[in-house]
């Protein structure tokens, strides 16, 4: 007599599916999508039926204990698509399947619903001819990437969606973070029923959320990347919003890329994809060039100034003239630091050379012991005095804190109020949101920040006069193979939120990198063949595949002495195929430590060798990050 056998998925870092048995009371509701709960090693556990089978009796296999639903929580396209991402990726299926429910579900029962926050901010309107060039492209197949200021890609957005809604279709706007997926949440939409996810939710909202997507009352899902696996019917088109932002790279499990996901749903929903930036990452770029995307730009009509002064001094005294020029004009003043800085970077300043690990081409981080080390390889070597290209004295730069930059200007501005956004001043939502309401509010006239100046933005109406970026350079000191393009997008977003007739000033003791000397030229392309011609010669993405194996032990002596063992395995791996580490990584927190190895190559060949090795690596618990968005 035969059984009936189901093959489970469960939400953890494994790959494996699992066989079990059903008992007989329980054959009649089996069903892929549906959740089981079963016993796995001491306890039991909710995984997805992914498959069943009928075979005869077999020796232990264990029996499922429960089937959870009633009916499938996993529609039939999204569980390809997440088997498609599984098998193309090295994704964990169960933890794909996973995202795609909401940890709120309820199906059926009554969830008290919180009143919305849509529909309080207008955008102006776009010109008609633009609407329908851009529906015209899109009906073409292939992704748009649309280039464009934020507010009138807003526009466009809920243009397009509305004529998809008289064709009776739906469409999916991600955006890279949850502050700028509900500031498009918040726009008018009219006659647009719309519904947002994002994990700052309850559960209580959540589950309403996705019970009103499946009811198919919903227009409109807008969110953060996981509602790419929303189970939206008749989807017309997915929007991914900043389509240049790393935060599209997820860094916990399953580290999937936005696009990934939405490239593979277009494929499988046969919708279209859009991807809205105001200057594209350099692998879109090269798509574009290479035809694989089409392209449509809006001319941008915002005039403003651009200057950039090569000085050593934080703040230079013709930037000093400047903020005090703009402060008796009654202008705001932003300041710009990047991140804190990682470590120095050696650099010429005569000629533009920079100390690169010569395996990675990375930055080298300058050490107390006179020594330059890579984090990514481990390389070592002494410091150097003078240039290896013109022989001129080599110069280390670091980051200059908000703390100092606010010092300097409240010396030089005794009258005037200086106010800081950074994560150790104001760390939660609701201090940055203080500190913009002081600011629109005049109680602040000069406002100094990092990163978080750009990121915490609430409304599409935060302009400023004069922006004041201070030192960009100092990104260029991560050991990482996307500096350059973060330098780039860095200072482009601090152009974006710049008032028209405004003025972009740079401080850099290196003008000459591409990253910044596009900004002078007013030519994005100039930093673009520059970066992809690097690329392409280190066989970076798009022009190979890079995965980071990641190693976690207890203690430093015990991830080294593993990650020594499974490197001697790994270096005898074809031809065409590098291996790189391991290497500790100095910036991890937490109580374990951390060793990574780099595995570098074609993408055909790297996706051969993770399939042959893929089970002993997952046996060892090591963590795989496909094409990550850092190597640090």
């Amino acid at each position: 007599m035969s059984e009936t056998y189901v093959k489970v998925a469960f939400p953890i870092p494994l790959r494996k599916i699992f066989d079990y048995r059903v008992p007989s009371q329980l054959k009649e509701k089996v069903g892929i999508g549906k959740r089981v709960l079963a016993p796995f090693k001491s306890y039991e556990m909710k995984g997805f039926i992914v498959d069943f089978y009928e075979d005869e009796y077999r020796e232990g296999i264990k029996e499922i204990k429960s089937i959870i639903d009633e009916k499938s929580v996993i529609d039939e396209k999204i569980l390809k698509l997440c088997n498609s991402l599984s098998e193309g990726y090295f994704l964990p299926l169960g933890q794909l399947l996973g995202i795609s429910l909401s940890p709120g579900l309820t199906f059926g029962k009554n969830v008290r619903e919180r009143k919305g926050e849509g529909g309080k901010i207008s955008v102006p309107s776009v010109e008609d001819k633009f609407i329908e060039e851009i529906m015209g492209k899109l009906k073409e197949g292939k992704p748009l990437v649309l280039s464009a200021e934020k507010e009138k890609r807003f526009s466009i957005y809920i243009e397009i969606a509305r004529r998809l809604k008289l064709e009776g279709k739906k469409t999916i706007f991600v955006f890279p973070e949850i502050i700028k997926a509900n500031s498009f949440y918040k726009i008018e939409k009219n006659d647009l029923k719309q519904s947002i996810i994002h994990s700052s939710l309850t559960l209580q909202r959540k589950a309403k959320e996705l019970e009103k997507i499946i009811s198919g009352e919903i227009d409109i899902v807008i969110g953060t990347p996981q509602i790419l696996f929303s189970p939206l019917k008749e989807l017309g088109l997915i929007v991914l919003d900043e389509e240049e932002s790393r935060y599209f790279k997820m860094e916990e499990n399953p580290k999937f890329h936005s696009l990934w996901v939405a490239e593979k749903r277009r494929e499988i929903e046969n919708c279209s994809l859009l991807l809205g930036t105001t200057l594209p990452s350099v692998e879109t770029f090269y798509k574009i060039q290479r035809k694989e995307y089409q392209f449509f730009r809006i001319p941008f009509q915002k005039k403003f100034d651009i200057e950039i002064v090569k000085e050593r001094e934080p703040i230079p005294l013709k930037v000093l003239r400047e903020i005090r020029k703009n402060l008796k004009e009654g202008n705001q003043i932003l300041f710009l630091t990047v991140r804190k800085g990682m470590g120095s970077l050696l650099i010429c300043k005569r000629c533009g050379w920079i100390s690169l690990c010569p395996k990675c081409k990375v930055p080298l981080k300058a050490h107390e012991e006179g020594e330059q080390l890579c984090h990514i390889c481990g390389w070592r070597e002494p410091f150097k005095l003078y240039c290896p290209e013109c022989n001129g004295r080599l110069s280390f730069i670091g980051a200059i804190g908000t703390e100092r930059i606010s010092q300097i200007l409240r010396e030089k501005f005794p009258k005037v109020k200086v106010g800081i956004l950074d994560l150790e001043k104001t760390r939660t939502r609701k201090a940055q949101r203080k500190v913009w309401e002081d600011f629109y509010s005049k109680k602040i006239n000069i406002l100094v920040g990092t990163q978080l100046l750009l990121t915490s933005m609430e409304s599409l109406k935060h302009k400023c006069k004069l922006m004041v970026i201070v030192k960009p350079e100092v990104n260029l000191s991560l050991p990482d193979i996307n500096f350059s393009e973060e330098t780039f997008h860095l200072i482009n977003d601090a152009i974006e939120i710049l008032e028209e007739e405004g003025k972009v000033i740079v401080i850099s003791e290196l003008p000459e990198h591409p990253s910044i000397k596009w900004l002078e030229e007013k030519n994005p392309e100039f930093f673009y063949k520059k970066e992809i011609k690097i690329r392409e010669a280190l066989g970076y993405p798009p022009f190979g595949r890079i995965v980071k194996l990641i190693l976690k032990r207890k203690t430093l002596k015990g991830v080294g002495r593993f990650s020594r063992s499974i490197f001697k395995d790994l270096k005898g791996v074809e031809k065409g195929i590098e291996v790189i580490g391991p290497s500790i990584n100095p910036y991890e927190g937490g109580e374990k430590k951390s060793v990574q190895i780099i595995i570098k190559g074609e993408k055909g060949k790297v996706n051969e060798w993770l399939k042959e090795k893929i089970e002993k690596l997952e046996k060892h618990s090591i963590e795989i990050d496909i094409d990550p968005s850092s190597l640090i």
